[in-house]
């Protein structure tokens, strides 16, 4: 209970003055943890544009994702890897989405997300351990967040820093938990970028 008011809070102020919520996709990204929002809608028309988008979508698979994105350290590198993906499979990212990744989160929006990514890590441990855990829950709640490139692009690095320190520290129990936990975050890397492309192409 107290898990849930907890990200209703972060939602409502990381979605405050964006538009992140604004994405429905007719449906989900492929391989991705939200895959139950369609499952509602027995009757699913589309249309030449979300056909279009679905077929570019199922080709990039997380092995390309891997190439393309192989640690993403800053803005500039995500940047960087974006236009390089919109070049090499023809996607149709706005140039303006580009522009807009140099604009900063305010200050609350930074520290929440930072802190929602914290309880993403947490809570892979738990999984890691085999130990009940809600990683999933709050891996779609950033999935859901990700529909904006900006939101995209900082989820991105805070979870890339958070791997980097995870795999920068020698534990000396329970090595196997700490490379599925690498694992889940890297996945968790992946679910979040689909979002955000199949929300941002035109």
């Amino acid at each position: 209970m107290i898990m849930r008011i907890f990200l209703t809070i972060i939602i409502g102020i990381l979605s405050a003055s964006t538009s992140v919520l604004g994405c429905q996709p007719a449906l989900p990204p492929w391989g991705s943890s939200v895959n139950e929002s369609a499952g509602g809608n027995k009757q699913l028309e589309l249309n030449p544009k979300e056909v279009r988008k679905l077929n570019q979508q199922f080709h990039f698979s997380y092995k390309l994702f891997q190439k393309e994105f192989i640690f993403t350290n800053s803005i500039d590198d995500y940047r960087r890897s974006l236009m390089r993906i919109a070049k090499l499979y023809d996607l149709n990212i706005p140039t303006a989405s580009i522009f807009k990744l140099n604009k900063e989160l305010k200050d609350i929006q930074q520290i929440m997300l930072s802190k929602m990514v914290s309880t993403l890590v947490l809570e892979g441990r738990k999984k890691a351990n085999f130990v009940e855990n809600r990683f999933y829950r709050i891996l779609d709640s950033l999935v859901v967040l990700s529909s904006d490139f900006r939101l995209g692009a900082h989820i991105e690095i805070e979870i890339v820093n958070q791997i980097r320190k995870i795999e920068g520290v020698q534990v000396s129990t329970n090595t196997s938990s700490t490379g599925y936990s690498s694992y889940l975050l890297n996945h968790a890397r992946y679910e979040v970028f689909l979002y955000t492309l199949y929300c941002g192409q035109e």
